[in-house]
């Protein structure tokens, strides 16, 4: 063979393996494969934006964030934080090739950003291929690091255990989103003054009805109003206050034949409570509409078989079936007898319920409604507005209770409080009406007599 033919017989091997080469680097950049150094699947990222849509402030909370990919698996994350045209990594994490990985992105904290404004949240996330495949999403937010302002305008909140009180209070906040009262751990949120009274028309004007539930060991120290803004900065301001201990009697009564120990049982545990959640659920999910209470609220007529707080112990013949405190009065009245709204209001609900039997429920505004249950039957219906002395039931026997009349709640924002205070006029006077001409005097509000 010759030099010039060993010569062209290299050159045509060379161009057999360039072309191979090239075959196989153009199949790798021009078509994607579904697995291997050389895919091109992009990885995801997956998150609820909701969680900080509203913004970041003195609170730390986290962020659940997925990432998947479908290839060759992920490499790496960075997340960045960027505020006037200063990036910094908050977070980064290596996955070796995992196909998913969980991160909890830990936002807000007086540490998290210097200063107060907007700013982005990046997050970037690589995969292990020969591409280095990756995607990216950025984030919007807010920081905002200033707690909202609040104090207290009425002078006087004497109250008892089991008691309710009125405190109008002042609070202020660009972005407030709430307030109110805190007793223990609940929350009693306030409304508008306004809604009280009309002429109280003046921003940044609060009032809250709270009650300090009995048997919970709540001290006058843990009763304090709160305003919190729209990203979770809470501002707690303290107030004079008494909470007056009470004692309430334990009582006994005998069930009627018939009745099991586990049913009773049953009944007071856990469907008295589905039905409990219920009602609180209900009146929570109302809102606070404007105060329609003019004065004491009426009684309901009849004789009390047990009282709000006392300690029911039902008996099976002279065995304990089951305990429960009362939240309410039962009141015991002949068969059929009207059953009378006891202030203006709203019906909410009028439903024949496993425990409360046949009940009907009326808001009068401000977070404070009654609950009118264990009847012979309704007489109103769910949206009908009522007036007082407005025949809404009669008394009978229905769901748990076993004698003829009617089980009555007073209940502030969900939470039963006693009633006696409401059917006490001078109580009404004193606690209610009081504060309101006390905040309108100090508010300098007059009143415009209609034309």
């Amino acid at each position: 063979m010759t030099r010039r033919e060993k010569g062209s017989g290299a050159l045509i091997i060379s161009l057999i393996v360039f072309s191979a080469v090239a075959t196989v680097i153009s199949y790798m950049v021009f078509f994607k494969t579904e697995d291997g150094i050389f895919e091109n699947n992009k990885p995801t990222i997956e998150f609820d934006d909701s969680l900080i849509k509203a913004g970041v402030g003195l609170n730390s909370f986290k962020v659940p964030i997925t990432l998947r990919d479908a290839g060759i698996g992920l490499d790496e994350v960075i997340i960045r934080l960027g505020q006037f045209r200063e990036q910094r990594d908050i977070f980064k994490k290596k996955f070796e090739g995992a196909p998913q990985g969980e991160v909890n992105l830990e936002v807000g904290g007086k540490e998290f950003f210097a200063d107060e404004g907007d700013a982005i949240i990046e997050i970037k996330v690589w995969d292990k291929s020969f591409w280095s495949n990756n995607s990216d999403v950025i984030i919007p937010i807010k920081i905002d690091k200033t707690t909202p302002k609040i104090s207290v305008l009425t002078s006087q909140h004497n109250g008892q255990e089991g008691g309710s009180q009125l405190v109008f209070y002042r609070a202020s906040d660009q972005n407030l989103a709430a307030s109110g009262a805190i007793v223990g751990v609940h929350d009693f949120i306030g409304a508008k003054a306004e809604i009280y009274d009309p002429a109280i028309n003046l921003s940044g004007i609060f009032g809250a009805i709270y009650t300090v539930t009995p048997g919970r060991g709540i001290r006058e120290s843990a009763v304090n109003i709160f305003a919190e803004d729209s990203v979770g900065n809470r501002k707690i301001g303290k107030f004079y206050n008494k909470i007056a201990k009470r004692n309430f009697k334990k009582v006994s009564i005998k069930l009627p034949a018939g009745f099991s120990s586990v049913e009773v049982q049953r009944l007071l545990e856990e469907v008295r409570a589905e039905e409990d959640k219920k009602i609180r659920d209900l009146l929570v999910e109302r809102g606070l509409t404007k105060f329609k209470v003019a004065h004491a609220l009426m009684p309901v007529a009849g004789s009390p078989y047990f009282r709000f707080g006392e300690t029911i112990t039902f008996l099976n013949g002279l065995d304990p079936a089951s305990t429960f405190k009362s939240t309410g009065f039962r009141m015991e009245s002949n068969e059929g007898a009207s059953v009378l709204a006891s202030a203006e209001g709203t019906v909410i609900l009028a439903e024949d319920l496993p425990f409360y039997g046949k009940t009907v429920i009326v808001d009068h505004g401000a977070g404070i409604s009654t609950v009118y249950a264990g009847m012979g039957s309704i007489n109103a219906s769910l949206g009908e507005e009522v007036t007082p002395e407005r025949a809404i039931g009669s008394a009978g026997q229905s769901g748990f209770f076993f004698r003829p009349g009617v089980f009555f709640e007073l209940r502030v924002q969900g939470e039963p409080s006693n009633p006696l205070e409401w059917w006490d006029a001078e109580w009404v006077k004193t606690h209610i009406f009081d504060k309101i001409t006390e905040i309108k005097k100090l508010l300098g509000v007059t009143e415009i007599s209609p034309l």
